[in-house]
């Protein structure tokens, strides 16, 4: 084979090599086009273990994946750190966490152990400020604390569905509280350090106005009210909270000062009798008149005794 037999056989190849290139390059440009001609396939189905959005630089900006076995989503800062989450709690409920640009949280919204929904604030020290949620039996809950996690403030609801506000002390005992009554009524304690009831303003069965002053074994001790008729009166009480001694009014609008035994029976009595004279009685434990100190129609006064009839006569006089 010469040289010119070589020369033509290596241009008959190259010919058929350009052709090649050609029809592939063509049939490129044909696929290409199909394929632009055809719609988007959309996946019915995704699956991987975790999905990040990445920035400039490779910067992670938001992250979904799985911890501990539960779906997360997080969203980063400009300092990446999180900013916020969406999660699962260790009882299976939803959760919220919203954090500070320090990486602190700021807020939870999520879900307590027995379903209600929860939501909770906290400063910048990461120590919970705000719970808003239910309490013990479902109704509706406000608390606020104070910088050593102390609760400060409560808003809520009685267990009978009324509405209730409590203040607490630096140390989180109950200092004041204000409710409703079990009988619909308001009521205003106040507490002592020990968180038993010291002073209460309340109003009785019968709609009178009452201040009650309590001891130490949250008995009344004295209190302040309005009688069935609706005359003031003060009363005192010993330590079991039996009545002792009371200062109020008679029914024609005298006033009057009683002493009673530790049964509570009356013993003394100091009053302005139906005529508008004054007198006291000492009484026996059955509540009658013993002595009485008092004056007669001209006006001079006198001791009257009080025998077993019941009858008085001033000492000297004849039996």
């Amino acid at each position: 084979m010469d040289v010119e037999e070589r020369l033509a056989r290596l241009e008959r190849a190259n010919r058929r090599l350009k052709t090649g290139f050609a029809g592939v390059g063509i049939w490129a440009v044909l696929m290409f086009v199909i394929f632009q001609l055809l719609p988007a396939r959309v996946y019915d189905q995704l699956q991987a273990k975790e999905l990040m959005v990445v920035g400039k630089g490779g910067r992670i900006l938001a992250r979904m994946g799985a911890a501990q076995g539960q779906g997360k989503i997080a969203t980063y800062g400009k300092t990446g750190r999180v900013t916020t989450t969406l999660g699962v709690t260790p009882e299976g409920a939803g959760v919220i966490n919203a954090f500070s640009s320090d990486g602190k949280r700021a807020i939870w919204l999520g879900s307590s152990s027995k379903g209600e929904g929860v939501y909770a604030a906290y400063d910048s020290k990461g120590k919970k400020v705000v719970y808003l949620g239910a309490n013990s039996v479902g109704h509706g809950n406000l608390i606020t604390y104070n910088p050593k996690g102390k609760m400060t403030v409560g808003l809520g609801t009685t267990e009978r569905g009324g509405g209730a506000i409590y203040t607490y002390n630096q140390e989180g005992r109950r200092a004041v509280s204000l409710m409703v009554r079990s009988n619909d009524t308001g009521e205003v304690a106040i507490h002592n350090s020990k968180q038993k009831k010291a002073i209460l303003l309340h109003s009785t069965n019968e709609g009178q106005g009452k201040v009650s002053i309590y001891n130490l074994i949250e008995r009344e001790a004295a209190s302040l009210s309005a009688d069935l008729e609706g005359r003031g009166k003060v009363t005192t009480n010993s330590y079991v909270g039996k009545r002792l001694t009371e200062i109020g009014s008679t029914g024609n609008g005298n006033g009057k000062f009683i002493v009673y035994n530790f049964k509570g029976k009356r013993m003394v009595s100091m009053l302005g009798n139906l005529d508008g004279r004054g007198e006291v009685s000492t009484l026996d434990s059955g509540g009658n008149r013993l002595v009485e100190l008092g004056n007669d129609n001209t006006g001079r006064g006198k001791v009257f005794l009080f025998g077993p009839s019941a009858k008085p006569r001033v000492p000297g006089s004849p039996k």
